[in-house]
C-alpha cells in the first residue's frame, strides 16, 4: 500500500488561513528560494520569466529570498548574468505592466552583481 502524501494538521491550515497544502507550501520561504533557484538555473526566457512575475507579486519576505536566489545563480559567470540582463531587457518590451515590473525589478538585482568571473 503507497504512503499516503503529506498533507499540514487541520490546525495549521486554520491558522494559516489556507485549505490546501498548496497554500501553505506558497508561504514558506525556503520553497520561493529553491523554486527560484531552480527556475534562474534554466537561464532561458521562461524561467527568468516566471521569476520576474513571481517578484512582481512577492511581499517583502519572499522578494528577499527571491533576490538571494538571483545571487546565488548569477554570481560567478559574468556572460550568464549579461545574457538574463538581456533577456529581462527583452521581457520588459513585449510584457504586461505586472510582468514588465517584475522584470524591472529582477534586471535591478542583476546590474548590481558583480560576478566573480569574467571572460
Amino acid at each position: 500500500m503507497p504512503a499516503a502524501p503529506w498533507r499540514p494538521s487541520r490546525t495549521r491550515r486554520r491558522l494559516s488561513g489556507c485549505s490546501s497544502t498548496s497554500c501553505w507550501i506558497r508561504r514558506t520561504p525556503a520553497v520561493t528560494r529553491v523554486t527560484a533557484e531552480s527556475l534562474l538555473r534554466r537561464k532561458d526566457r521562461s524561467g527568468l520569466t516566471i521569476v520576474a512575475s513571481a517578484l512582481a507579486a512577492a511581499d517583502p519576505n519572499h522578494s528577499d529570498w527571491i533576490h538571494t536566489a538571483v545571487n546565488d545563480v548569477f554570481g560567478v559567470f559574468s556572460i550568464d548574468r549579461d545574457h538574463a540582463i538581456r533577456v529581462c531587457e527583452e521581457i520588459l518590451q513585449d510584457s504586461d505592466d505586472r510582468l514588465a515590473r517584475g522584470a524591472e525589478q529582477l534586471r535591478g538585482i542583476l546590474v548590481e552583481i558583480d560576478p566573480a568571473l569574467h571572460p
